[in-house]
């Protein structure tokens, strides 16, 4: 064989061999193209019987292709123009004999009630008591205090202990007790009780001095009281009759120490002819209060003994025991007197004042 020969079969083997390879790849593309073609075919169905082909549209079968190489992807096959998807979303079936939760109605609320009419809605409250004082707070045995209450709102009644009882509001009392007394003020009504004490105290009166015993003045009689020697032809000096000296004591004022509140006091001047030592006379004193709210009450001290001791021309001031309080009283008319008991007063037309405070 020549050189030729063997090229030729050379070149004849590798054409078979090319044939060979290009007939297992056709087999290997029919294979592929098979699939292709059933899924190509159930397009077709599909679209037939979209488009009204009485054609029944066949279960699909599956075909397993042992032969086809799984990491080959599959060519992505377009649906026709004319084909229409249907989507069929299936319905979970509830179990049988249960019914489908409903959503709970909220709870019912019962309507508000009115709330029972009660005492408060027609009780205006507890009483109030504008003040409740005793006035002077502190007396000697045998003098007056005076009680005041201002105005009493919500109370159906007002009472006072110690045997005053029922009052009106706003009042008085002048009370004289013999031992210092609390005297408590009780006002009554639908909201309860309110209750004010107010204490007089009371001091011990002072015992009478007694005047040291001395020798007798001249002419006789005692000291304090001159006794000049009676004659029968002449009377003693000023008028009057021997045994009493006759002086003039006069009241010239009445005023209070200090204001809105202070003690009364009442001046007692002596116009002569003589001096008085330790002389005993009786001093008295009666008036009005009026409160600033409307109202008035009485005020009234007993007669007490003073001494007085005072030459011809001077003059001197006495306590009356009265206090006054203008924040509680608008003003007071007050009116004082003076009796005569260890010498004679020819002029009695001075004996007594009287005076609006202020």
């Amino acid at each position: 064989m020549n050189r030729n020969s063997q090229r030729i079969l050379i070149f004849g083997g590798i054409a078979v061999a090319v044939i060979i390879i290009a007939l297992l790849a056709i087999i290997a593309v029919a294979l592929l193209s098979g699939d292709d073609g059933g899924a190509g075919t159930e397009a077709a169905r599909v679209t037939d019987t979209a488009t009204g082909s009485p054609t029944a549209r066949p279960t699909p079968r599956a075909t397993a292709s042992p032969t086809a190489p799984p990491s080959t992807p599959r060519p992505n096959v377009q649906q026709p123009a004319t084909a229409t998807t249907v989507v069929v979303q299936q319905e979970t079936p509830q179990p049988s004999g249960e019914q489908p939760p409903s959503p709970e109605s909220p709870a019912s609320t019962p309507p508000p009630t009115a709330p029972a009419a009660s005492t408060a809605e027609t009780c205006p409250g507890p009483p109030t008591v504008a003040f409740f004082t005793a006035n002077p707070p502190t007396i000697t045995a045998g003098q007056i205090s005076t009680l005041d209450w201002g105005a009493v709102s919500n109370a159906s009644s007002v009472i006072i202990d110690q045997g005053i009882g029922a009052v009106q509001a706003p009042d008085g009392r002048a009370v004289s007790p013999a031992t210092t007394t609390v005297y408590t003020l009780t006002a009554t009504g639908c909201g309860g009780t309110t209750s004010l004490q107010a204490t007089v105290i009371v001091n011990p009166a002072q015992p009478t001095p007694t005047p040291t015993e001395q020798t007798p003045p001249p002419g006789g009689g005692s000291w304090g009281i001159s006794t000049p020697t009676p004659t029968e032809q002449t009377p003693p000096p000023g008028g009057g009759s021997w045994g009493m000296t006759p002086i003039d004591l006069a009241m010239t004022g009445l005023n209070p120490d200090n204001l809105p509140q202070g003690e009364v006091w009442v001046t007692l001047a002596n116009n002569g002819p003589y001096g008085l030592a330790n002389t005993e006379a009786k001093l008295a004193c009666s008036g009005t209060a009026y409160y600033v709210t409307g109202g008035s009450v009485g005020i009234a001290t007993v007669p007490w003994t003073i001494y007085v001791s005072l030459e011809p021309g001077w003059s001197q001031q006495f306590d009356t025991t009265i206090s006054v309080d203008t924040t509680v009283f608008s003003n007071y008319f007050l009116q004082c007197s003076i009796e005569a008991v260890g010498y004679k007063d020819d002029h009695p037309e001075n004996d007594s004042i009287s005076a609006w405070i202020p």
